[in-house]
């Protein structure tokens, strides 16, 4: 057993200067987007992006003092949509109801208003035709009963 452990030792040893050395550095960038309102719905969307670049410096795995190393760089774009939900804004929904009626409310007076006036211009237009009619009835009744010179007058039977 001691053979064996001393041996995966020493392999252990002797294979880890072959490997190379990685060292990482990481910039991350997460910009967080949300809620767009419209009339009665609130549209929750909750967008993370993230923007990733990652540094890798490798260094070759041998025993030299001044060893060559090369940097490599990777870029890493996600898009996560972390919440996507629709609701109604009870508030909203409210106050549209409430201007609906508003507005149905005055029309409906602007038309029964409208309604009057248009009586009353009818009821002066035949108040006017009667007045008209009556003066050209005054007029004809003047005009048969004046008789010519000369001519008598009737008389009225009582």
């Amino acid at each position: 057993m001691k053979i064996i452990l001393s041996f995966l030792a020493v392999s252990l040893f002797a294979v880890m200067p072959a490997i190379a050395q990685v060292k990482t550095d990481v910039k991350e960038e997460t910009t967080t987007k949300r809620v767009t309102k419209r009339d009665t719905e609130v549209r929750t969307k909750i967008v993370q992006e993230i923007d990733q670049e990652k540094d890798l410096l490798e260094v070759e795995g041998n025993d030299e003092l001044n060893q060559n190393s090369s940097i490599k760089v990777v870029k890493d774009n996600k898009v996560e949509v972390v919440k996507d939900a629709v609701s109604k804004d009870e508030r909203n929904v409210a106050l549209i109801e409430k201007n609906k009626a508003k507005k149905q409310m005055d029309l409906e007076e602007s038309i029964r208003a409208e309604k009057e006036r248009a009586e009353m211009k009818a009821k002066k237009a035949m108040q006017e035709k009667m007045a008209a009619q009556q003066k050209e009835l005054a007029e004809r009744r003047a005009m048969l009963e004046k008789r010519p010179d000369g001519i008598v007058k009737l008389k009225k039977d009582n």
